[in-house]
């Protein structure tokens, strides 16, 4: 049986991470559930997320950067 599909209302919405989103109450909880959600989704999905963070600057090498000083 082929994966559940996501619908259109739960692609990763780059904007979560704009300084004004994060800065709002509960905004970086809300940028990291979204970026979690994305990773179990699978390959199509994740490949979509990086190509969006990639548009931002350096936000990608941050998100690495922390994962790998977490996993440490």
């Amino acid at each position: 049986m082929p994966p559940d599909r996501y619908s259109s209302q739960d692609a990763f919405d780059v904007n979560t991470l704009d300084p004004q989103a994060l800065d709002a109450p509960d905004g970086l909880a809300t940028a990291l559930s979204a970026i979690e959600a994305v990773c179990h989704r699978g390959d199509p999905e994740i490949v979509e997320i990086v190509t969006a963070l990639n548009s931002r600057p350096h936000i990608l090498e941050y998100i690495i950067s922390g994962t790998l000083r977490a996993s440490s």
